[in-house]
């Protein structure tokens, strides 16, 4: 209990470091910032530089994107990339389809293809 009573007869002082002023840091008389000594009109030209210069990189990249995708189509389309097995196996089932179309045909007495017209 004796304790409590020192504590109370008067507080501490605590000892703070003063930190200098931003003025007398940056020896000029302007205070110095996060950013370097750029005014607003500064920093606002820089920023809008930099987001130019990121619209002009994503307009890049989205053309450069479509490109690819256009390239791709065509060659799927042309069938560069189609492999012999497959280009084979479709010239296979085309002359089949040919093959089951003239027999429709041949079937209702078109085309010439039979004995003559039924009937």
């Amino acid at each position: 209990m004796a304790d409590a009573g020192d504590e109370s007869q008067g507080t501490r002082q605590v000892w703070r470091r003063a930190a200098p002023s931003a003025e007398a840091v940056s020896g000029e008389g302007k205070p110095r910032r996060c950013g370097g000594d750029l005014d607003i009109e500064e920093r606002y030209q820089l920023m809008k530089e930099r987001r130019r210069k990121r619209k002009e990189a994503e307009a890049l990249e989205r053309e450069q994107d479509e490109t690819q995708a256009k390239e791709a189509a065509r060659r799927a389309r042309d069938g560069e990339d189609v492999d012999e097995d497959k280009a084979a196996e479709r010239f296979r089932n085309d002359r089949y389809a040919v093959k089951l179309l003239q027999q429709d045909n041949a079937a209702w007495g078109g085309g010439g293809a039979g004995p003559g017209d039924i009937g």
